[in-house]
């Protein structure tokens, strides 16, 4: 069975397969709890998070950061997982996606 890790603070995920495991999780702290207990095949971003990680300046690419940097995965030898925003603010998405694409190209060598 696939998994996936949803960040949001307030969504919950729809339309997903039956054979998909999901866990949910709301905050920065949920998610690098998760992320170190866990490998995911899926990771579907939000940007906007809690009063409370925005007061500590977290929020989804801080996440993505995190999972990118954090050396959970060997990028030299793991297969990069599935990662996405379902974030509505726009601009966020374009970021994050970037930053991600950037990651990827230099581990691509």
């Amino acid at each position: 069975m696939r998994t996936l890790l949803y960040l949001d603070d307030m969504r919950n995920p729809r339309d997903f397969d039956k054979d998909i495991e999901i866990t949910v999780v709301r905050t920065y702290n949920e998610f690098v709890t998760a992320v170190k207990d866990k490998r995911f095949d899926c990771y579907s971003f939000d940007y906007h998070l809690s009063e409370e990680d925005y007061r500590n300046k977290k929020n989804g690419m801080s996440c993505l950061m995190y999972l990118l940097e954090a050396g959970i995965y060997d990028w030299e030898v793991d297969e990069f997982p599935i990662i996405e925003s379902h974030s509505s603010d726009g601009h966020a998405v374009i970021e994050m996606m970037k930053y991600l694409e950037v990651v990827k190209k230099y581990f691509a060598g």
